[in-house]
């Protein structure tokens, strides 16, 4: 699915807006999210 915004016509506020709906969004369905495991690992270095 191929999606478009109009990013060029758009305000910051607005383009901070779609962000935050799309961050909300994915956080929703975060459980089935997964991260590859170098991430893991560098995170367990830290």
């Amino acid at each position: 699915m191929s999606h478009s915004l109009p990013l060029n016509k758009m305000t910051l506020e607005e383009k901070l807006q779609t962000m935050e709906i799309v961050w909300d969004d994915l956080y929703k369905s975060a459980d089935r999210i997964s991260s590859a495991d170098w991430y893991h690992s560098a995170l367990l270095e830290r």
